[in-house]
């Protein structure tokens, strides 16, 4: 899967080296825009959508905190780029991705975005399986079939064929009247009962 970046850093030769080096070991994330101003940054922000922000903190006139605290709705990850340690605190504060001290260490860079893929990865997951979960609440399911959320997917199934619930955790197992068939859910039993209404 191929991730959208912004660079935003007032130094030129310090945006320049982060996207010669996202080029090189991070052929993942393409860097759509480089700025060392971060108010031009800021109204580009506003108006396109992007999956990582490559933020410096100290800088003339905005800080990076202030940018932050500017955007409408910022819907990306953001990771630190700071030539100074004293940030990292208030820079998780921000719910930040990453913090990258300056220089950037490669390894730690590639480390970096690991641990982006990973997260973008399961909030993209949860939010699938939030949007199924609202479209089933006020949908009826045709035919008593419903979708439900497993560990691989998700899964059409007949609710007539359901003869038993088990809560596993915060999972559940459903037991159908064919065969031997079972089938765990990623949802608490409440969940389940509640999607299923009056079908079960």
């Amino acid at each position: 899967m191929m991730h959208e970046a912004v660079i935003i850093d007032d130094e030129l030769h310090c945006s320049k080296t982060l996207e010669l080096l996202l080029m090189k070991h991070c052929p993942a994330v393409t860097v759509k825009k480089s700025f060392n101003d971060p108010l031009a940054a800021l109204n580009y922000l506003n108006s396109n959508k992007v999956d990582l922000l490559f933020l410096d903190i100290d800088m003339p006139g905005m800080s990076g905190f202030d940018l932050l605290d500017k955007l409408t709705d910022p819907g990306f990850q953001v990771v630190f780029t700071t030539a100074y340690d004293q940030f990292a605190i208030k820079a998780f504060k921000y719910n930040a991705c990453d913090y990258l001290l300056k220089p950037v260490d490669e390894v730690e860079l590639l480390n970096c975005i690991d641990r982006f893929a990973q997260k973008r990865e399961n909030f993209d997951k949860q939010k699938l399986e939030q949007l199924v979960s609202n479209y089933l609440s006020v949908h009826t399911p045709p035919n008593g079939r419903i979708a439900l959320p497993t560990i691989d997917g998700h899964e059409l199934v007949n609710t007539s064929e359901i003869c038993r619930c088990e809560s596993v955790s915060n999972y559940t197992r459903l037991f159908f009247t064919k065969g031997e068939r079972q089938l765990l859910i990623c949802r608490t039993l409440k969940e389940i009962a509640s999607l299923l209404g009056n079908d079960f």
